[in-house]
């Protein structure tokens, strides 16, 4: 297994799970190449639905697992993630991603070096409604935005968020 895919979630937007798992399972990469691990981080959340139905409707890509991690906490999340994944590398996304279907291969380009444990991506908000002037200051950080520009970094003094990050277990 090259690859697990870790989604940590609360299952508080159905929608939105729904759409990332979509996108996840429609990658252009071999499905046994990767895996698909949806943390349910909330003990009264339906997220075990959320995976059963788009594990039935999405016939693409390989079948998302559902992993419970009763001890809410985003790190308690991607730690249970990485504990049960099988892949070399480990990524860790959000639950509302939209990804390109070439996001995967991608992200684990630079690990061709055996010299990489890290590497991570863009995250851009897709906004529902237009941003208040005043809010551009701040966005970014409030947001979890990150745009680096197109060009292919070494992360000395750059850093990338856990929304998009790629590490060699």
């Amino acid at each position: 297994m090259r690859a697990s895919i870790i989604i940590p979630t609360l299952g508080t937007r159905p929608d939105y799970l729904t759409d990332a798992l979509d996108t996840v399972k429609k990658q252009n990469f071999p499905n046994d190449e990767y895996e698909i691990l949806v943390i349910d981080n909330n003990p009264k959340s339906d997220v075990l639905s959320i995976v059963d139905k788009a594990n039935k409707v999405i016939a693409k890509g390989p079948l998302a697992q559902h992993i419970k991690e009763p001890n809410i906490g985003l790190h308690r999340a991607r730690h249970t993630g990485a504990y049960n994944a099988r892949g070399d590398i480990v990524i860790y996304i959000g639950d509302d991603v939209l990804l390109n279907p070439d996001w995967l291969s991608a992200i684990l380009e630079p690990f061709r070096d055996p010299q990489v444990g890290c590497s991570g991506g863009k995250l851009i908000a897709k906004w529902e409604a237009p941003i208040p002037e005043w809010f551009s200051q701040l966005r970014h950080m409030a947001l979890g935005m990150l745009d680096l520009g197109e060009k292919t970094l070494v992360l000395k003094g750059a850093h990338v968020w856990g929304d998009n990050m790629a590490v060699r277990k």
